[in-house]
C-alpha cells in the first residue's frame, strides 16, 4: 500500500535495496537503470553531496505519471553519479543520460530508444564506438518488433559473467 498522495510500484531489484533500478508504477510509467563507465563533461564518477540516484528514481515512481514529469523531477536533483535511464510512459519512451553535471535527454530514433552502457550524446559521449549498440541497431531493419525477437536481439549483445540483468 503506498504512502498518502503516492503511486504504487513493482521493482524487479536486489534484497536489500531501498531504491528502484527496474520498475513499474500505477500510472504505468516505467523505467530501468544502465550504469554508465565515462563521460565526456569533466563529471566525476561519484559525487557524495548528491542524491543517489536509485533513492531519486523511487521518488520518480512515487510522485510522477509521466516521463516529461519524471525528466523535470530528476533535473531538479543533484545527482550522484553517471547513468542511463530508459523511462517511457504510455505516450512514448526516452533515455536519460546522467552525469553529476549534466542530464541530456535522448528521444527515440526511428521509433526506437536504444541503450547500453554509454552515452551517445556529443556533451558526454566518449566514443560513439560500441559494438552492443551496433547489434541491437539492427532492430530498425524488422519489420516488427515483437517479445521472440527483442529476446533474441538483447541475448545477442550479453556479456555472459558480466551481465548482471536483462529485462524486457
Amino acid at each position: 500500500m503506498p504512502a498518502p498522495g503516492k503511486h504504487a510500484f513493482a521493482s524487479v531489484s536486489f534484497p536489500g535495496l531501498l531504491g528502484c533500478t527496474s520498475a513499474m508504477n500505477d500510472s504505468g510509467l516505467a523505467l530501468a537503470t544502465l550504469d554508465a563507465e565515462s563521460t565526456k563533461d569533466g563529471s566525476p564518477k561519484f559525487d557524495l553531496s548528491g542524491v543517489p540516484l536509485i533513492l531519486s528514481f523511487r521518488r520518480v515512481l512515487e510522485e510522477c505519471t509521466s516521463v516529461d514529469e519524471a525528466v523535470k523531477l530528476l533535473s531538479s536533483v543533484k545527482r550522484t553519479t553517471l547513468m542511463n535511464l530508459m523511462i517511457c510512459d504510455k505516450h512514448g519512451g526516452v533515455v536519460i543520460e546522467m552525469t553529476p553535471k549534466n542530464l541530456v535527454v535522448r528521444g527515440p530514433e526511428e521509433g526506437l530508444c536504444l541503450c547500453t552502457n554509454h552515452f551517445r550524446t556529443p556533451g558526454l559521449a566518449t566514443s560513439l564506438e560500441c559494438k552492443r549498440y551496433a547489434a541491437l541497431e539492427k532492430s530498425r531493419d524488422l519489420a516488427r518488433i515483437g517479445l521472440p525477437q527483442v529476446a533474441e536481439n538483447l541475448h545477442a549483445v550479453n556479456k555472459g559473467n558480466e551481465t548482471i540483468q536483462t529485462m524486457i
